[in-house]
């Protein structure tokens, strides 16, 4: 993974592991609310706020965030907190009238790292 930045594009169209593991461990030491409020989990507990929004429908899918906080089924906290960083890394963009929407690229990239990373 090349570059300082903390995002998806980062990651290039196959990411591996290490490059997962290396964007997920820079946004928890920039987001260190992350750990505070998961301790052990953390980690899981981030790959989860980048991919579960991946399992709103085909473009264009756009949401609210009451949608978002029963998809990461987490607090108002972590969920204001999730939603940062899915701006951040590029997951979640803005979309009309205060929703959000998750651009037709990132979804197969989410996918990936979702078989990578959170397959047994």
């Amino acid at each position: 993974m090349n570059g300082e930045k903390n995002n998806l594009d980062m990651l290039g169209n196959d990411p591996s592991k290490a490059d997962i593991e290396e964007l997920l461990s820079k946004l928890l030491v920039q987001h260190r609310k992350v750990t505070e409020l998961f301790a052990d989990d953390a980690k899981e507990k981030l790959v989860e706020c980048i991919t579960y929004p991946g399992v709103f429908a085909p473009s264009p899918a756009t949401f609210d965030r009451r949608a978002l906080m029963a998809v990461w089924a987490t607090t108002e906290e972590a969920s204001t907190l999730f939603l940062e960083i899915c701006l951040e890394v590029g997951v979640l963009v803005p979309a009309e009238n205060g929703r959000y929407m998750i651009p037709a690229s990132v979804r197969e990239k989410v996918h990936r790292i979702c078989e990578k990373y959170l397959a047994p």
